[in-house]
């Protein structure tokens, strides 16, 4: 290469170079300056999917209860009679009602209502008062009926039971507010304790239970119920389901159940009134019994006093004390059971009076018997009072009649005094019948 070429090549070296430095720094731009950033656009909300309404879960504590209700409902019967109310179910056969023999004891007439409204006569035509058990038949088969079936097996300590039946039944009839309520009622609980007769169950029952099923979960009559025990909370007894099904073997075969002859009336305490020319009053106790459901017997204690009229010349304050003893029978009707159940005794007896009076006279006399009083000089006169006590016995026969309503008696009678009839006596009582 010659000198002069070669030099050329090293100047345009020389210059190339910071010819491409300032090629390179023109071909960077200049940072822009700093400028407001632009309001980001709206972002548009979406509403998450509504989620779907929760579906309520079945309790399993609950569930069991509520299938057990709907399939046993319809066997479960309400028993009704002139004595009162109590439950029965299905039994044996869908012409058969079993129940609690206290239920029909003594009863005139038992009528069964069904839920659905129906209702039949029915007569007692198997009974075992020692395991207060009873069986009774309708006079037809009921159509669809699913009769309750045994449980025979072993009773285990800690079994879910459940009770349907009638409590405090009669309650309703008295309080509007209560309609719909008490009848065909559910209640739960376990078995407690198990003996060769009875299960023992915290299942809450009442008055109207007797008679009904204790059911286990399948629906198997594990009991009927019999009783509670009054002094405690939820010991209550049911009579196993063996009895009930060996009573099966009886039906037909037995007399009608007997009656009993005497019952216990009410214990009577309250205000006795006496009424001829004074009126008197004080205070009976009483206690009597009812035979065969028709007679009334009774017998009462009065103790009535008080002051009276003075009777006599002379007599200025007098107080009579009567002691009265009566026995007092008729017939005997109720209308209506439960506890507003009304009863009305019409008849009469008589009555046993132990009086004593207290009479204070005053006597007025002469101080100086020889006195002879003239116009100018009257005698002098003095004056004493003093004390007598009387006594008699006066036998009295009575009529009578006597409303019961609930717990209080009112009594009328009217007793004869055969020697005096103008001493003759109205004897009010009002007491309450407990």
């Amino acid at each position: 290469m010659s000198a002069a070429r070669s030099a050329l090549v090293v100047a345009v070296l020389w210059l190339g170079g910071p010819m491409a430095a300032a090629g390179q720094a023109v071909a960077e731009p200049a940072a822009p300056e700093a400028q407001a950033a632009p309001a980001p656009a709206p972002v548009p909300v979406i509403a998450p999917p509504s989620a779907p309404a929760p579906v309520p879960v079945a309790d399993p504590e609950s569930s069991w209860l509520l299938d057990l209700y709907e399939n046993a409902r319809g066997a479960i019967v309400r028993i009704e009679s002139d004595l009162g109310v109590g439950t029965g179910f299905l039994f044996h056969s869908p012409r058969h009602v079993a129940t609690a023999y206290h239920v029909i004891q003594d009863a005139e007439w038992i009528e069964v209502a069904f839920s659905n409204g129906r209702k039949l006569g029915a007569k007692v035509v198997a009974y075992d008062p020692a395991q207060d058990l009873a069986i009774l038949e309708l006079p037809a088969d009921i159509p669809d009926a699913r009769p309750l079936l045994p449980y025979l097996g072993e009773v285990r300590i800690g079994t879910r039971v459940a009770a349907i039946g009638h409590p405090l039944s009669d309650v309703k009839d008295s309080d509007k507010r209560l309609q719909g309520l008490l009848d065909w009622t559910l209640t739960s609980g376990i078995v407690g304790a198990v003996s060769e007769s009875f299960v023992q169950t915290d299942a809450a029952v009442n008055p109207g239970n007797s008679g009904g099923p204790l059911l286990n979960e399948r629906g198997e009559v594990v009991g009927v119920v019999s009783f509670k025990l009054q002094a405690a909370e939820g010991v209550n007894m049911a009579v196993r389901a063996k009895p009930l099904q060996a009573l099966t073997l009886r039906i037909g075969t037995q007399p009608p159940p007997p009656r009993t002859h005497w019952a216990r009336d009410a214990f009577e305490i309250g205000f006795m009134q006496h009424i001829d020319d004074d009126t008197v009053g004080g205070f009976a106790l009483g206690f009597g019994a009812v035979w065969q459901r028709r007679l009334a017997l009774r017998f009462r204690l009065g103790f009535v006093g008080g002051a009276v009229a003075p009777r006599a010349e002379g007599v200025i304050a007098q107080k009579l004390n009567r002691v009265v003893l009566e026995l007092d029978s008729g017939l005997h009707q109720q209308f209506g059971r439960g506890p507003l159940g009304l009863a009305v005794t019409l008849g009469g007896g008589a009555a046993l009076y132990f009086e004593s009076s207290d009479v204070t006279e005053l006597t007025v006399f002469q101080a100086d018997p020889s006195c002879v009083p003239s116009a100018g000089e009257p005698c002098t006169l003095s004056s004493r009072v003093h004390t007598v006590e009387d006594s008699e016995v006066r036998f009295m026969p009575m009529l009578s009649a006597t409303v019961t309503l609930a717990i209080l008696r009112v009594g009328y009678a009217y007793q004869f005094d055969l020697e005096r009839i103008e001493d003759s006596v109205h004897r009010l009582l009002f007491t309450f019948a407990l």
